[in-house]
């Protein structure tokens, strides 16, 4: 190189994942003159900025029965609490759509406090904008409980209750997302008539017995007429019948002895 002569050089280089922050570049030069080796060195020092993350949309239904222990009747009501949020970086514009299927021979739709585009109870349910035209932020989430009766005793699969989710983002992106819940039904208990008794054996009562009460003689006045004092009354008319007999009886002794002395 001539004295002044100047030489520019360019260097193209990736940034890697793991090179630090800041990340400094040294640029070392060596040579020959007449008196000897030369040599020199700079280096610069670079801020490495955050990688641009594109944002991402997404979105979530989750669907939970509100009954503890997962079980009804038949002819009983319970409920579902249908959630949708918006789970990724974008805006989730509107509409928002819901759809929700259930066996129709098993489960009844009842009743949401947001109103559905159909009440024809024919196993879908749809709510063609759940964000009633106002979109999800990032986030941002909405819950709906739709009330359900139960027709007839089954478990899963018959039972499942399915909700899906379908929505745009502000970048054009399709999302959609699905949840299920199950619920077991019973039948009714039947309570049949209660059993008929075991019959007994009559109950026979020993006879009366034929001794007459004790007699206790009244405190004053007549006699009572109980039926104790008749059957007294009957053995003392009977008494004195056989005394009178019994005394016509010897008379008429007495009398057939005199004859026969008198025969004599």
């Amino acid at each position: 190189m001539t004295p002044g002569e100047v030489y520019t050089f360019y260097a193209l280089y990736t940034i890697q994942p793991t090179d630090p922050d800041p990340l400094v570049n040294t640029a070392t030069v060596t040579g020959d003159s007449d008196g000897g080796q030369v040599s020199d060195e700079d280096s610069h020092s670079m801020d490495i900025e955050p990688k641009y993350v594109v944002p991402t949309g997404d979105i979530e239904v989750t669907k939970t029965l509100n009954d503890e222990d997962g079980t009804v009747k038949v002819g009983e009501a319970f409920s579902y609490t249908i959630r949708v949020e918006n789970t990724g970086d974008t805006f989730i514009e509107a509409p928002v759509e819901l759809l929700d299927t259930y066996n129709k021979d098993y489960l009844s739709i009842k009743y949401s406090k947001v109103a559905s585009d159909d009440s024809a109870d024919d196993g879908e349910v749809l709510w063609s904008d759940v964000t009633l035209g106002e979109g999800l932020e990032s986030g941002q989430s909405l819950e709906i409980i739709a009330d359900f009766g139960a027709r007839k005793a089954g478990t899963s699969p018959e039972t499942t209750n399915t909700a899906q989710v379908t929505a745009t983002d502000e970048n054009g992106t399709k999302l959609v997302n699905e949840d299920d819940a199950d619920v077991t039904i019973k039948a009714l208990e039947v309570i049949g008539p209660e059993p008929a008794p075991t019959p007994q054996p009559p109950v026979i009562q020993p006879p009366p017995s034929v001794m007459p009460a004790p007699i206790t003689a009244p405190v004053s006045g007549t006699l009572p007429y109980t039926g104790a004092t008749l059957y007294i009354y009957w053995i003392l008319g009977g008494a004195l019948i056989l005394l009178g007999l019994g005394m016509i009886l010897v008379h008429v002794l007495m009398w057939r002895r005199s004859l026969l002395r008198i025969s004599k």
